[in-house]
């Protein structure tokens, strides 16, 4: 049997991270997917529109996830750590 993630790309993990924490305001959604608030972590940012909606990402404190740099899901980024 293989295993394909959500590209298609063959891979031996059949899991995907679950959030650890989410915080919802208006129509913005923030995904949080680290379980030390002190430590830089993977957060997803969520905004729905009337036509749908996007999904981008960024790495940083949860505590400073509304000033993020954020961008597409579907490009890779750099971390210090």
């Amino acid at each position: 049997m293989k295993f394909r993630n959500r590209f298609g790309v063959e891979t031996t993990v059949i899991s995907q991270p679950i959030p650890e924490r989410w915080e919802t305001s208006g129509s913005t959604t923030y995904l949080g997917y680290g379980g030390d608030e002190s430590k830089p972590m993977a957060i997803h940012k969520i905004e729905e529109t009337s036509t749908g909606g996007t999904r981008e990402m960024a790495w940083g404190l949860w505590a400073d996830r509304d000033t993020l740099e954020y961008q597409s899901v579907n490009s890779n980024f750099i971390t210090e750590e």
